[in-house]
């Protein structure tokens, strides 16, 4: 659901981008794409109802970045990454963090 949404919001191009991250990925597309993301799934991972958040720059532009726990909500997500082929863990639970949502906006 969220991948639609992602599709849908950059159709308008206002910069907004979201996206689910892993510290556990099932593919390659969900690992942390730079060390922020990773400390922002580390911090979230052992802090789930705290928000990891900054400001990054990339190229001439600044953003804000937040990352918030991707909890395992409903019995069909822990059996779903304990089960997939390519889960590097398997021991889910449910409530666990399995990972984060990840929300990039530009700022002026």
């Amino acid at each position: 659901m969220l991948q639609m949404t992602s599709q849908e919001v950059q159709w308008y191009d206002l910069g907004l981008r979201l996206r689910l991250a892993s510290l556990w990925p099932i593919y390659d597309k969900n690992r942390p794409a730079d060390q922020f993301e990773r400390a922002g799934l580390e911090a979230v991972a052992n802090d789930p109802k705290k928000p990891y958040t900054g400001m990054i720059v990339q190229g001439d532009k600044r953003y804000f970045k937040a990352i918030y726990a991707d909890w395992a909500v409903t019995k069909a997500c822990v059996q779903c990454h304990n089960n997939h082929p390519t889960s590097p863990k398997r021991d889910y639970q449910l409530y666990d963090v399995i990972g984060g949502i990840i929300i990039l906006f530009p700022v002026p």
